[in-house]
């Protein structure tokens, strides 16, 4: 919070500065429930885009489940996150319900290590939030002084502690290449999908040349093509 805070004065000094509409409680807002459009589906340029949604919301939500329960109670002898396959059921059908609605897809967030690390353990931190987001609504003037940028810093943080700093001397050479790769993919291009490509194609590439293409996950191989097919057809397709 004091990050955000002096993040959002210092911005306002030199001057980045965002400016919003005032909310207006009106049918307005509902514009978008349920409006859906099926015929989009079917447009060349929106393929790009729906392949690499989907490969960012299912390995995003595994990963986030696997990061924020990595050194807590949760997970069993073997570092495995129990019940797994239904709290995936639960984010896809959180996704499917926000997309539905109209609003920002309800997924496990990375934010949520916060309220791990506070001993939040179960759903009811959820609805408790939620509660309390709902709370803000009406300190949404106040809400709106404070850029995006500014929640820079925080993002940041909790990204450093869910990056597994004492694991990192553990991993095999190949392993540790592909995490570089994504890191500088992500810093450079600012693309989640480039990033993932990057990491997953050195992974199989790698593996192929010091001869263990017999221990590729077919999966792996397989988001690795769809990924570069998505990045294909964003250049292809105009």
């Amino acid at each position: 919070m004091l990050s955000i805070i002096g993040s959002a004065l210092v911005a306002h000094f030199v001057g980045i500065t965002q400016t919003f509409e005032p909310i207006k409680l009106s049918k307005d807002m509902f514009a978008a429930t349920f409006a859906l459009d099926w015929r989009i589906i079917f447009d060349p340029r929106i393929w790009s885009v729906i392949i690499v949604l989907f490969i960012l919301d299912f390995y995003g939500s595994i990963a986030k489940f696997i990061g924020l329960t990595r050194n807590t109670s949760i997970t069993d002898e073997t570092g495995n996150v129990p019940h797994l396959k239904e709290g995936l059921i639960v984010d896809g059908a959180g996704t499917i319900i926000g997309a539905a609605t109209g609003t920002s897809n309800l997924i496990a967030y990375v934010e949520s290590a916060v309220g791990v690390g506070e001993g939040g353990r179960t759903g009811l931190v959820a609805v408790v939030v939620a509660i309390l987001m709902s709370l803000f609504i009406f300190l949404t003037p106040l809400i709106n002084l404070i850029p995006v940028a500014a929640t820079t810093g925080a993002l940041f943080f909790v990204g450093a502690m869910l990056f597994p700093w004492k694991e990192i001397k553990k991993y095999e050479w190949i392993d540790s290449i592909a995490v570089l790769a994504m890191v500088v993919v992500t810093v450079w291009t600012f693309g989640l999908d480039k990033a993932m490509f990057a990491g997953f194609a050195s992974f199989v590439v790698l593996y192929i040349l010091s001869g263990k293409w017999k221990q590729l996950n077919a999966y792996l191989v397989g988001s690795t093509l769809i990924l570069l097919l998505s990045i294909l057809l964003a250049n292809i397709i105009p």
